[in-house]
Parts: structure tokens; C-alpha cells; sequence
């Protein structure tokens, strides 16, 4: 951390060990916090673009289908009734929580299941960068789901997680 010094230099003081370990663990916060978001917005965009585009029901793939029948399954029949004028077209978005995608479990497995469910790809390979090493299938990712849950939930504290891990 800089701080000015006597005559306006710079100088670098050392953060506080407590407060790294503070800022390390809720690095795994905001990790976790935008892979969920990214994976609720992913499927919210789905749903967006069915809805704008007026795509039916009889027309979208089969995986789609049983999604929408399942969305719907979880909802009280006398409020999805009030959001279908058009049934064929409704029925899409009636039943759509996107509260209800993810809570606090999203790791590389999900994100692989979620996207061969809605017939997208989770592929995470550089494009345009062929000599870059391969990713590990999300294997971190169950790291940051571990730590994040670890904190969210009390069973370990910001201190603890914290002191695990280097800050790079």
C-alpha cells in the first residue's frame, strides 16, 4: 500500500496480515458472485430472446421444452395463468425464475451440465491464442464454490480461508 511520505515521496507500507487474509477470502466472494451472475445472465438471455423473437413452444427443441414444462411444474397455476395471453408463445416465459437457476452451488460441473441442458457451449479454450495450456474443466471453480459456501454459510472463518492463500 503507498502512503505519502514527509516530503511527498511515496513510500510502500506493508499491508496489515489480518486485513490480507480479510481481502484474500473475499476475493472468493467476488469470484463466486461473478460466475453465478454470469451464469444466470447467460440463461436470462435465453429466455430474452425467445420471448423478443416470439419463438413458440412447438418450435423450440425438445431439451428446451421439458425446461419450460419444468419451470412451469414449480409455479402456482393461478399465477402463471395471469402471464399467458398467447399460449404457444407464454408458455416460454411464464414459468421462468431466474432466481431459482443457481443457489450458491455453480462449479465447472454445473456450467457443463447448464450448457449442454440449453444447447450452448462451455467451452473455455483461447480462440485466439493456440499455444495457451488448456483449461482444467473448471476445476477452480470448485474451489471458489467451496471457499465461498465455507464463508457464506459460517463454517469457516474470513481469517481462516484467508491465510491459504497467496494474494497473486
Amino acid at each position: 500500500m503507498c502512503v505519502s511520505g514527509g516530503s511527498g515521496v511515496q513510500k510502500i507500507q506493508s499491508l496489515d496480515p489480518e486485513l490480507a487474509k480479510t481481502l484474500k477470502a473475499n476475493g472468493f466472494l467476488l469470484l463466486y458472485n461473478l460466475v453465478e451472475s454470469t451464469m444466470r445472465n447467460a440463461i436470462q438471455a435465453i429466455f430474452d430472446e425467445l420471448a423478443s423473437s416470439k419463438v413458440s413452444f412447438d418450435s423450440v427443441k425438445t431439451e428446451l421444452k421439458i425446461i419450460v414444462l419444468q419451470n412451469l411444474k414449480a409455479c402456482a397455476p393461478d399465477k402463471v395463468h395471469l402471464k399467458m395471453s398467447n399460449i404457444s408463445l407464454d408458455i416460454i416465459t411464464a414459468g421462468f425464475d431466474p432466481e431459482r437457476l443457481f443457489s450458491g452451488n455453480v462449479d465447472g460441473r454445473l456450467i457443463r451440465e447448464t450448457a449442454n441442458k440449453y444447447g450452448f457451449s462451455s467451452e473455455t479454450k483461447d480462440k485466439d491464442d493456440e499455444t495457451k495450456k488448456p483449461p482444467n474443466n473448471g476445476d477452480k471453480l470448485l474451489i471458489v464454490k467451496t471457499n465461498r459456501n465455507n464463508l457464506a454459510h459460517g463454517i469457516q472463518s474470513f481469517e481462516e480461508v484467508g491465510r491459504n492463500y497467496y494474494i497473486e
